[in-house]
């Protein structure tokens, strides 16, 4: 899903995906291509979870956590799969993803601000994010 909305896979860390958009082609629309992805493997994710319980009695379940802005990238490579992205911008989707319940998606204030109109979002309380001094606004997309 993550590619077919022109996204790269920048790397894996245990269970979880990093994954950016806008590297290294901008688009008008890259704020709103992650939420769209992350929507369509959620939905890929509960029908093979809802399979895997089935068989092994346990339910597969994923949250996801999205932030938009300006990050500090390496020397992209995709050919080898790198692309090195780095900054709060790329903390705080972390931080948002640690946040989120199994099955939510999360996302923060300029994904929230730059996508409004094409999602319906609820807002949640201000929360209090390691390695920032003011609580994060966070927005979660029904699901």
């Amino acid at each position: 899903m993550i590619t077919e909305y022109e996204g790269q896979v920048e790397k894996f860390i245990g269970d979880g995906v990093i994954a950016v958009f806008g590297i290294p082609k901008a688009r008008e629309d890259d704020p709103i291509r992650p939420i769209q992805a992350a929507i369509e493997v959620h939905e890929k994710v509960e029908t093979i979870g809802s399979q895997l319980k089935e068989r092994v009695g346990q339910l597969l379940r994923m949250h996801t956590g999205i932030n938009s802005g300006l990050v500090v990238t390496g020397e992209a490579v995709l050919e080898k799969g790198t692309l090195g992205v780095a900054d709060d911008t790329v903390n705080i989707a972390s931080r948002l993803s640690t946040l989120a319940r199994p099955g939510t998606i999360l996302v923060g204030q300029d994904t929230y601000l730059q996508t409004q109109g094409h999602f319906e979002f609820e807002k949640q309380e201000l929360t209090r994010v390691k390695g920032k001094t003011d609580p994060v606004s966070i927005y979660k997309v029904p699901s």
